[in-house]
């Protein structure tokens, strides 16, 4: 069976989104990236990851969509918690597994799908990280939100797992909005006082925090890492889009 993937595509910030001031459109997911809209960048690794089934897109409207043909349109919520639960409603037939991701990380390629899709079985709900080693070794400039841990920090890649109904518990962390690395403090009001303590004060391993977050939700959670320092690289201000420009043209050079 093929695993389901669904967009988070919808316009957190409106009009005042930088990336998409800056690139004159309506809203920051059809900012183009080197000529392609960055939803439309993602779909099309989605597409090529042999995995992968079909395609669910959370945006305000379908009108929005790049292409109305490459994935289903599903309407966003105000959170996104919302938008996961009421996507999960309409998808048909209902995903045994479900891969959730962003519309920003234009980055994205079939092959760091396909190596994030081969765990989504091993847990109930899995979780990309790629270690700020590999991530700085390319980029040392590279300025990201970083989780720091006992046994090394690492950036969270927007790609999350989903197996099973119970799963889906997992989804209300992200009710207060996720981003637990931009903003920390959000790890208090989803996983709990001492959780975040353990983890402010890095007495925590990477997989210790997933088993004892797991622990508070009843199911397996488990940290799948992502040997990819463009992984966790997504288009958040126009100097991320400067620099997403310059890695696909490198690509192309390749």
């Amino acid at each position: 069976m093929k695993i389901t993937a669904l967009v988070l595509a919808a316009s957190r910030r409106g009009d005042a989104d930088p990336v998409a001031s800056a690139a004159g459109v309506a809203q920051k997911s059809l900012a183009p990236v080197l000529g392609v809209p960055m939803l439309t960048r993602v779909i099309d690794a989605l597409r090529g990851t042999h995995a992968v089934g079909r395609i669910y897109v959370s945006i305000e409207r379908e009108d929005l969509l790049p292409d109305r043909n490459a994935a289903h349109f599903v309407a966003s919520r105000a959170t996104l918690a919302e938008s996961i639960l009421s996507a999960v409603v309409v998808m048909d037939p209902k995903p045994e597994a479900l891969l959730i991701t962003t519309s920003d990380n234009a980055l994205h390629t079939p092959e760091m799908l396909a190596h994030f899709c081969a765990a989504i079985h091993t847990a109930d709900a899995t979780v990309a990280m790629t270690p700020a080693a590999i991530l700085l070794a390319r980029y040392p400039n590279g300025v990201r939100a970083f989780h720091r841990f006992k046994d090394g920090d690492a950036s969270g890649c927007n790609l999350y797992g989903l197996r099973g109904d119970r799963a889906l518990a997992a989804v209300q962390a992200f009710a207060g909005g996720g981003q637990f690395g931009k903003k920390p403090w959000r790890i208090l009001r989803a996983f709990g006082f001492g959780t975040f303590v353990l983890h402010m004060l890095r007495r925590l391993t990477l997989d210790e925090a997933m088993t004892r977050i797991g622990r508070g939700f009843g199911l397996s959670i488990a940290a799948v890492e992502m040997p990819f320092p463009e992984a966790p690289i997504d288009i958040d201000t126009v100097a991320d889009l400067r620099l997403a420009e310059e890695i696909l043209r490198q690509r192309a050079i390749c």
